[in-house]
């Protein structure tokens, strides 16, 4: 334990009983802020508090490699995360003020964008998809259905249009 001249803890460097080892620096009200460790599983983070303990800033960098910063509302429900994954794909999440997903971007397995609007239950209602060959927009019922397109997939650059009925069968499409 670091303390200052009148015993007042500073910071706290130690390992937990299974090992792990740990920072942790107060501030001068002795409220935990920041917190340096490893879990169990190798991942390596860093917290940061406001100055009611509660958590507002993490890092954490996986065995793995995937890096993610999360910036949480004052009731510790996260707000803004931005990931890069270990295979270099990035992914932006904004959430909600109860921690839900309102809008997720970043780029699929293919390299294409992609970014996906939600209702706030979290349930993805417009996506929209930009990839080598075209575009598409996609909107979805509250059951995750869809219900509308429109796109530009085709090699000839033709832009369709689609409107589907509960069961994603085509009621009307352009051209």
């Amino acid at each position: 334990m670091l303390t200052d001249t009148q015993g007042t803890a500073l910071a706290r460097l130690g390992a937990d009983e299974d090992g792990r080892p740990s920072l942790v620096l107060y501030d001068p009200q002795g409220v935990p802020r920041v917190s340096v460790g490893m879990s169990s599983e190798g991942q390596a983070g860093v917290s940061v508090t406001d100055g009611d303990g509660r958590a507002r800033a993490r890092m954490t960098v996986e065995a793995g490699g995937t890096a993610t910063m999360e910036l949480m509302n004052a009731h510790g429900k996260g707000s803004l995360e931005l990931a890069a994954q270990a295979d270099g794909r990035p992914i932006l999440t904004v959430r909600g003020i109860e921690g839900e997903v309102r809008i997720a971007f970043g780029l699929d397995d293919g390299g294409s964008t992609v970014m996906t609007f939600c209702d706030p239950g979290g349930h993805g209602r417009l996506g929209l998809v930009a990839g080598e060959t075209g575009a598409s927009a996609l909107v979805k019922d509250r059951n995750g259905t869809v219900r509308a397109s429109v796109g530009s997939a085709d090699p000839d650059g033709a832009v369709r249009a689609a409107l589907l009925d509960e069961y994603g069968n085509a009621m009307v499409v352009a051209p």
